[in-house]
């Protein structure tokens, strides 16, 4: 029986202790209240750290993007009135083609009837006939 006493006795320190060792760690003193708060509002001013790193190189993305865009939209509008000129001198070449094509034509009839007025003359009497006044 003296066994079975001293085992209750033991058991019931240890649970004693043991209840007031969880009784002292769930109570944190000010110091600890005040590091573990100090703990989160560092992880908070980390986080707002990072936001304001992102933000500020997504606003640089931005600017970026936009100079980019309206230097594109410059190159696109030079480029546009680019075209336009090559048109332009296209037009002028083809007006220039249908010019040249109509002179053609027209020196072409010019000497075939030049050839034709040659060929009546040869045709027509002879300069050695006629009235000779020798």
């Amino acid at each position: 029986m003296k066994r079975h006493t001293l085992t209750t006795m033991t058991a019931g320190i240890i649970l004693c202790l043991s209840g007031c060792a969880a009784t002292q760690t769930s109570e944190m003193n000010t110091g600890e209240r005040i590091s573990q708060r100090g703990g989160q509002i560092s992880h908070y001013g980390e986080s707002w750290s990072a936001g304001q790193k992102d933000a500020k190189l997504g606003q640089r993305m931005v600017d970026k993007s936009n100079r980019s865009s309206d230097s594109a939209r410059k190159q696109l509008a030079d480029a546009r009135a680019d075209v336009l000129k090559a048109e332009a001198r296209i037009q002028a070449a083809s007006d220039a083609k249908i010019e040249g094509e109509q002179l053609i034509l027209d020196g072409t009839m010019k000497m075939n009837q030049a050839e034709a007025d040659y060929a009546r003359v040869r045709a027509g009497p002879s300069a050695k006939s006629g009235n000779p006044k020798f």
